[in-house]
């Protein structure tokens, strides 16, 4: 029930962001797909730090650690030839404060691995990179990336299900992280 909320809540502006960061126009050209790399590190980066600021993932199952992206997109730097240091970072993050918060946030970064894959691929026939060379980021969890989308699913049900009063607030923060993401990449500060 909490998944349907998810995709019901936050569906518009799922849309929203992936017109604002338009990756096959960031497909184009190595120096576009760069940009694009370094925005997402920009809000990957801060935000997961803050993520593993959150107790209580292991009374849900989840490894926060392994779940962790930003790292992914530096070796995407280095691999293209591009410097990961003094990367720009998003100043205005979804503000995570409880479980149930990190879940919503959670439910936006763990969706994104689905998208990858097919990105992946688009990234490998116009680029020419590969998961081990330049397109690790969009590779996701490879393989395991449907079995880590339902592990992440079934962590964020058996939660609402334990706390049904935090539904809503699970939805709200995975909205504010649409929002926010949006924001940074349409170059806002939020």
């Amino acid at each position: 029930m909490i998944l349907q909320s998810l995709r019901d809540g936050t569906a518009s502006l799922h849309e929203r962001v992936e017109r604002t960061v338009d990756i096959p126009g960031h497909l184009g050209s190595l120096p576009a797909y760069t940009a694009m790399l370094t925005r997402f590190h920009g809000f990957y980066a801060p935000l997961e730090d803050r993520l593993a600021g959150i107790g209580g993932y292991e009374s849900v199952g989840l490894d926060i650690a392994g779940r962790r992206k930003a790292h992914l997109i530096r070796d995407d730097l280095r691999a293209i030839g591009d410097s990961p240091e003094a990367l720009p970072a998003c100043p205005n993050l979804p503000a995570v404060t409880s479980l149930a918060d990190a879940l919503g946030c959670l439910y936006v970064l763990e969706g994104s691995t689905l998208g990858g894959q097919f990105i992946r691929r688009e990234v490998a026939a116009r680029l020419g990179l590969t998961p081990d060379h330049g397109c690790a980021f969009f590779a996701g969890y490879g393989e395991r990336t449907g079995a880590m989308w339902k592990a992440f699913g079934a962590a964020v049900t058996a939660y609402a299900d334990a706390h049904p009063e935090d539904g809503d607030g699970i939805v709200a923060a995975a909205t504010d992280t649409f929002t926010r993401l949006d924001d940074w990449f349409t170059g806002g500060t939020a």
